[in-house]
């Protein structure tokens, strides 16, 4: 049996995170420009991983979700689901239920403008 050290996983965690950004970004630029092209390349890593850390504490992991996730706060704004001005987004993502269902939700509330709260 082959022992796998705590470091040899984080190595290898921290390697398909970074091939899942570069994927993320590589779609984001293909189908979202306008959101994103006057972002440096620095800048848009941070933002997805930042909207991939933000995903995945409300239980959405699978990538089709993540980027759901991310296009949300991309049209919202990268708060959207903590500012207090999207209060759907909020209720639909504490919801408890699985990430895949939460990200549906949230793309469908999204579509319909996410009910703005008055500031």
């Amino acid at each position: 049996m082959i022992d796998i050290r705590p470091d040899q996983i984080q190595m290898f965690l921290d390697k398909v995170r970074s091939t899942f950004v570069g994927r993320v970004t590589a779609y984001l630029k293909a189908n979202h420009r306008q959101w994103v092209e006057t972002m440096q390349p620095q800048e848009m890593e941070a933002l997805i991983r930042r909207q991939v850390s933000a995903a995945e504490g409300y239980g959405i992991t699978t990538e089709t979700s993540v980027v759901q996730f991310i296009e949300t706060g991309l049209a919202f704004g990268e708060d959207f689901h903590s500012s207090g001005k999207y209060p759907e987004a909020e209720r639909i993502l504490l919801q408890n239920v699985e990430g895949t269902l939460k990200a549906q939700q949230l793309v469908l509330a999204a579509k319909q403008g996410l009910n703005k709260t008055e500031a």
